[in-house]
């Protein structure tokens, strides 16, 4: 089986077409011709990650985010990126990445993570889905939410005890102030990552909570979703080891 079988499967799934705009899903380095050996799925590409498929025989890795955002003037060999570019191409692999799309497709990311933290009657709004979840204070929400997700960096804002039954929740870096404002108007709780300041206080003065998870807890369950997605095609799929790229030290009086 060649790599373009296992991309048409993919993108069946997730087109293209739903990406947005800024992004750029599809073939990041390599030959969709080739034969297959084995496709390794994960988060991102790393040297690490490259390391893996090289010795797990996958010659075809399959990433959530892609390794280029924009156009590239020069490979410098001597920097990580240039690195990764020079080992991919001689090992003789493909990298191929799935990302808005993905998130944004019937089934995708943002209802997996949705469906995963326990959310029912799912109906996509815009870039996240908003969904119904079992009536509980915010301060259990987000405990379940850190629980469910293995994420020590969750954080939230509002009152504790407010009920909550209603939740806004986007995959990965979803925290735009449209999105905030989308959520506001739709749900009782916004959930995402990588929430800048000012959207803080936004909440504070809103009195509109947020919860925020880590872009890599919500996202590393994407190995499972490739998973299922590229099962049908009887190729071997191993998933990368990758781990959270920060730690957390605990409270400033822990420490």
């Amino acid at each position: 089986m060649k790599h373009r079988q296992i991309v048409d499967t993919i993108e069946e799934f997730a087109p293209v077409a739903l990406a947005e705009a800024w992004d750029n899903p599809g073939l990041m380095i390599g030959n969709l011709n080739d034969e297959c050996s084995g496709v390794m799925v994960a988060l991102d590409l790393t040297k690490d990650v490259v390391r893996q498929a090289v010795e797990q025989n996958c010659n075809l890795i399959v990433t959530h985010h892609p390794f280029f955002f924009s156009a590239i003037k020069s490979i410098n060999t001597a920097e990580s990126k240039g690195e990764i570019i020079r080992d991919v191409l001689k090992n003789g692999l493909t990298a191929y990445s799935a990302h808005t799309n993905l998130d944004e497709c019937e089934n995708g990311l943002c209802m997996t993570l949705a469906t995963l933290l326990g959310g029912e009657n799912l109906c996509p709004n815009g870039v996240g889905v908003v969904c119904d979840i079992k009536a509980q204070s915010l301060e259990d929400f987000a405990k379940h939410v850190a629980f469910t997700l293995k994420d020590d960096s969750v954080k939230y804002t509002g009152d504790k005890n407010k009920t909550i039954e209603k939740a806004m929740i986007i995959c990965g870096g979803g925290a735009s102030d449209s999105a905030y404002e989308n959520a506001k108007a739709n749900a009782d709780v916004f959930v995402s990552g990588d929430f800048k300041h000012h959207l803080y206080v936004a909440s504070e003065n809103d009195e509109f909570p947020i919860v925020e998870f880590s872009h890599y807890a919500s996202e590393i369950i994407v190995q499972n979703l490739f998973e299922q997605i590229i099962a049908p095609s009887g190729v071997r799929i191993i998933k990368a080891k990758q781990n959270c790229p920060f730690k957390t030290v605990g409270g400033y009086n822990e420490i």
